[in-house]
């Protein structure tokens, strides 16, 4: 999808749904960019991203999905023909779906909980933890560290 595409999606949603098995890369924090609040699954480094009950919603990953190997290796096996990958085509979990439909219809019947967390979001994008000088500040203590040895 070509960017002005995405970007008209941001800017015409009131909640950023993503449910998922994986996390999405930056598409958390591009919507939360846009004052979008996030339903996303307790998985991966989402729940690092969303603050729950303050930017979103974290909800419980299904308990039907092997999500980690034996070894507590996580199971990232995404190639289409994988156990994991037919798994998740197949698993219908109540909980989740259960879930989901709960804090989608908090959102969507609460406008001023939409803002709040919205604008909470897009504050952790701009001064927070995810913005440009925080990551900076990172940044420069890890090389500062890396010279001293």
């Amino acid at each position: 999808m070509p960017w002005e595409q995405l970007e008209q999606e941001f800017k015409t949603a009131d909640v950023f749904l993503f449910p998922s098995h994986s996390t999405p890369g930056l598409a958390i924090l591009d919507a939360m960019s846009y004052e979008l609040p996030v339903i996303t699954t307790d998985l991966w480094a989402n729940a690092e991203m969303i603050e729950d009950g303050k930017t979103g919603y974290i909800i419980k990953k299904s308990a039907k999905i092997q999500y980690y190997t034996g070894d507590f290796i996580p199971n990232w096996s995404h190639y289409p023909t994988s156990k994991f990958m037919k798994t998740i085509k197949k698993t219908i979990d109540p909980e989740v779906v259960k879930q989901l439909v709960e804090k989608t219809s908090t959102l969507i019947e609460d406008e001023e909980l939409r803002r709040l967390m919205g604008k909470a979001g897009r504050k952790e994008i701009e001064t927070g933890k995810f913005s440009l000088i925080e990551r900076n500040k990172k940044l420069a203590r890890i090389f500062g560290e890396a010279l001293e040895s």
